[in-house]
């Protein structure tokens, strides 16, 4: 009988916590990883005609801006650039899709802000030739053919886009991350499983004579999914977004601030303070995300038990 709470406090712990924060660390580590190789893709030569004809040209890290050309049956896309042509194997890339308003990454929480998605080529919407794109990998000739070498340790990044060519990087790095990490497939399969779970143990609960103080425990915890949507605790909800929102947009921030740094274009160089400034702001959001929303979800969770303590 006391095992119970126990159980249901395990299977909340495990489906509402353990595995949508797991999947949450993935799908940030993916970002990451993008945003990085577009930052330190800056710093790098810029593919030219000269070197696609030139097929002497050894193997070297470069990024490319150019037009889809056409596409391949292999799984591939011939890009034009400067009126040559090189082909780019797509088969277990990633390709990243650049949308949004022409205001270049400048609104600040609002829908018409630009945003990234990532696919992979089975699940990618139709290419129409003659959309532009950004390509970042090393470059090389196989048997006479100019081509991005993609290898385990070193897969190109393939950014379709539709933006002036000198905004690609700074807008892809401004918007390269997810709106909520949070929700990823990994949430999705853990809340279902969370649900099924939980509702066995409503279904026990309420068959099966037990203690009030027992019942009201593993329903509350049971009902744990929907806490935080009920009001008063919606408030601390709505906080909580608010400031996750404002977080997302610091680290944003942070990050084209990083891209500054080795950028020899746009901007002037900036100091470590700079990029200091925006990670404390980003840090003091998240936390205030992270506290509203657990304040919110304590206090409908003791409205909860109390209600169900004076109904069981």
């Amino acid at each position: 009988m006391f095992f119970l709470p126990v159980l249901t406090a395990i299977f909340a712990i495990l489906f509402f916590a353990v595995l949508p924060i797991s999947g949450a660390l993935f799908v940030r580590s993916t970002w990451h990883v993008f945003r990085k190789t577009l930052i330190s893709a800056e710093s790098l030569p810029v593919l030219t005609k000269k070197e696609i004809l030139n097929t002497a040209c050894t193997e070297y890290p470069c990024r490319a801006y150019g037009i889809i050309d056409a596409i391949g049956t292999d799984e591939s896309v011939w890009v034009s650039i400067d009126g040559a042509s090189i082909k780019v194997f797509l088969e277990n890339v990633p390709i990243y899709l650049l949308s949004g308003s022409r205001r270049y990454g400048r609104a600040r929480n609002r829908k018409e802000e630009f945003s990234v998605e990532r696919y992979l080529w089975k699940s990618m919407p139709s290419i129409p030739v003659g959309n532009s794109v950004f390509i970042t990998g090393i470059f090389t000739h196989i048997d006479g053919m100019p081509v991005f070498l993609q290898r385990e340790d070193s897969k190109p990044i393939i950014l379709i886009h539709d933006v002036p060519q000198q905004y690609v990087i700074y807008l892809a790095v401004f918007a390269g991350r997810p709106v909520n990490e949070y929700w990823n497939p990994f949430t999705k399969v853990s809340l279902a499983l969370g649900l099924f779970a939980m509702t066995g143990i409503i279904i026990g609960v309420m068959s099966i004579k037990f203690i009030s103080l027992i019942a009201a425990i593993s329903l509350t915890l049971a009902f744990s999914p929907i806490l935080p949507f009920l009001p008063p605790g919606i408030a601390g909800f709505a906080l909580y977004r608010r400031f996750w929102r404002r977080a997302r947009y610091f680290r944003a921030r942070r990050d084209v601030t990083l891209l500054r740094t080795s950028s020899q274009m746009l901007y002037g160089k900036p100091s470590k303070k700079d990029i200091m400034y925006w990670k404390r702001l980003a840090l003091i959001n998240l936390l205030l995300s992270g506290f509203f929303f657990i304040a919110g979800y304590i206090v409908n969770a003791i409205l909860v038990f109390v209600l169900l303590r004076s109904l069981l």
